[in-house]
């Protein structure tokens, strides 16, 4: 069967995101697929530059999503905060905390060591702290969210925060964190 690079790519994110960068070897991400080496090398130069294509496609596609939740006029902006939020909860328990998310990963992992994977990894964080900004603006405008503090630092908190307590839900087996997080950073922000 012959896969094509975003095949590869896809196949690359599920197992990175259950046993990291250093815990994937290119040996595992063929034998999932069923593919020869001469496919991975055909379309990748080496593990890095893979990994570098994973998070570009892995990142694109967060931040699709994102976008779409933070942008839901049918709910006011703390709501889709909060919903977004639920969201990743429901998911984290779906997958039976198996996964994490591809960023923290790569953020942890290999960043400090891979300049060009840090800056990616840093690049697509601004973009969705841009996101979450832009939304906590609007709920400042309406006077749902506090306005004492810029939309900025409570995007930056809410995601700095947030990937902490996935990372403790992932090694508790249990969306605790998550939820007290959640409702500690709703009881912070909401006027």
């Amino acid at each position: 069967m012959k896969h094509s690079r975003e095949d590869i790519i896809e196949g690359g994110i599920q197992l990175f995101s259950i046993y990291g960068y250093e815990g994937t070897g290119i040996q595992q991400i063929l034998k999932s697929l069923d593919i020869p080496k001469g496919s991975f090398y055909n379309y990748f130069k080496s593990k890095e530059d893979f990994a570098i294509e994973a998070v570009e496609l892995y990142g694109g596609e967060g931040l699709k999503k994102h976008k779409t939740a933070l942008s839901n006029k049918d709910l006011t902006p703390l709501k889709r905060i909060i919903k977004r939020m639920e969201s990743t909860q429901k998911l984290y328990v779906s997958e039976s905390f198996e996964k994490s998310c591809l960023l923290d990963i790569l953020a942890i992992e290999i960043s400090g060591n891979n300049k060009k994977v840090a800056k990616i990894v840093d690049d697509i964080y601004t973009k969705r702290k841009d996101l979450y900004a832009q939304c906590i603006k609007e709920g400042q405008e309406l006077g749902e969210i506090r306005s004492d503090e810029s939309p900025e630092d409570l995007a930056e908190f809410l995601l700095t925060g947030y990937s902490g307590a996935q990372l403790k839900a992932k090694t508790e087996k249990s969306i605790r964190p998550m939820k007290i997080f959640t409702k500690q950073y709703i009881n912070y922000i909401k006027k």
